[in-house]
Order: C-alpha cells, then structure tokens, then sequence
C-alpha cells in the first residue's frame, strides 16, 4: 500500500510521516476501508481501527513469507505497542 500511496500522491507526500498527516492520504485509506467493510459478512470481520506504520512490511524485515503472505505472529510482536495502543484508543 504505502507504495501505491507515494506514488498515487508524489507531488506533496515523499515521507510515511507526511503520509501519515495528509488528510487526503487519510481519506484515501477511510474510501477503501468503507469499502472493504461494505463487502464484509458480518460487523465482526469489519476493520473499526486503523493506523499507518513507520515503515512498510517486506520479506527482509520478516513481516512477510517469501510468498508474500503476512506473518501474523511476527507483526503481532513487532507491532504489539502499536496495536495495544489501537485497543485503548477504542476503549476511550
């Protein structure tokens, strides 16, 4: 996603950090969220939280499999502050 981003928005976002303060990065993301959502089962396999990271996953940094699939228990530790923090926003 985040190359996709830089490069739907090169003209005045050339940083994740500006990324993650563009509105229109952020609306762009709400869109396709709503989108997703809409074609979800159920309101439990609907994603109610969200937040752009500092750096986008890849095989080198052991987020991804060599097939590209997430490796959820290693994102779910090197993320845990990060996700924590989604939880708690959501309980305030």
């Amino acid at each position: 996603m985040q190359s996709f981003l830089f490069r739907k928005y090169a003209k005045f976002i050339t940083t994740i950090e500006e990324a993650k303060k563009s509105k229109e990065v952020n609306n762009f993301i709400a869109e396709k969220i709503q989108e997703v959502n809409s074609k979800a089962k159920s309101k439990e396999y609907t994603i109610k939280k969200w937040k752009i990271l500092d750096k986008e996953f890849t095989i080198q940094g052991g987020e991804l499999s060599p097939h590209l699939k997430i490796k959820r228990k290693v994102v779910a530790n090197l993320y845990k502050n990060e996700i924590d923090s989604i939880y708690k926003e959501a309980k305030m």
